[in-house]
C-alpha cells in the first residue's frame, strides 16, 4: 500500500475517532444538548463552552474546546483554530485560576486575530492576577484604545452593559466613572 492509498484510508478512521469522542462524552455527561449538527464538520459551540465555564465545569469546557481541536487537527485544509478557540480555552483556564496558561493561551490567539480588543482585556485580567502590573497596563490601553477606535458606540454599549469592564477601565484610569 503506498502513501497516499494509506492516507486516504485513515480519513474515515479519523471520523469516526471524532465521532465516538463526541457520542463517549455526551453519554459521559448526560446529555446532548449541545450534540454537534453534522458531526463531520468541525464547529465550536461557544454557548456549551460558556454555559459549563460559568457553571464551574470547568473540565467539560476544556473537553469540548479539546473535541473541536482535534476534529480541526483531522482536517486536511485546516487553516487554523479560529480566535474563539484560543479566547475560550483562555477564559476557562483563568476562570481556573491557570493564569500563565491563560496568558499563553491568549498570546497563541493573537495571530488569528489581532484586532480583537477583548483578548487584551482578559490577558489584562491574568496578568494582573500574577502581579504583572505593566503588562497587565499595557494590555488594558491596547484593549481600550482598539475597542475605542473600531467602533466607540460599541463599545459604550458593553461598557453599559458589563459595569465590571467600566469599573476595570476606570481603576486604570483610562474612562470615566459612570455618574
Amino acid at each position: 500500500m503506498n502513501q497516499e492509498t494509506r492516507q486516504t484510508n485513515t480519513k474515515p478512521i479519523v471520523s469516526l475517532i471524532f465521532i465516538a469522542i463526541l457520542v463517549a462524552g455526551v453519554v459521559y455527561y448526560g446529555t446532548n444538548e449541545y450534540l454537534l449538527d453534522k458531526p463531520d464538520e468541525c464547529s465550536l459551540d461557544r454557548r456549551a463552552v460558556n454555559d459549563y465555564r460559568s457553571k464551574g465545569q470547568y473540565n467539560i469546557a476544556l473537553d469540548l474546546l479539546e473535541v473541536y481541536k482535534s476534529c480541526m487537527d483531522a482536517r486536511e485544509n485546516s487553516n487554523g483554530y479560529g480566535m474563539g478557540y484560543f479566547y475560550h480555552l483562555g477564559w476557562t483556564y483563568q476562570k481556573m485560576g491557570r493564569h500563565n496558561d491563560a496568558i499563553s493561551t491568549y498570546t497563541a490567539g493573537i495571530p488569528e486575530q489581532p484586532d480583537y480588543p477583548y483578548l487584551y482585556y482578559r490577558r489584562a485580567l491574568s496578568y494582573e492576577a500574577i502581579n504583572n502590573q505593566q503588562r497587565a497596563i499595557s494590555d488594558m490601553r491596547f484593549f481600550y484604545n482598539l475597542a475605542i477606535d473600531k467602533d466607540p458606540d460599541q463599545f459604550e454599549k458593553v461598557l453599559n452593559d458589563y459595569p465590571d469592564i467600566r469599573e476595570k477601565l476606570v481603576e486604570y484610569k483610562l474612562v470615566k466613572e459612570d455618574k
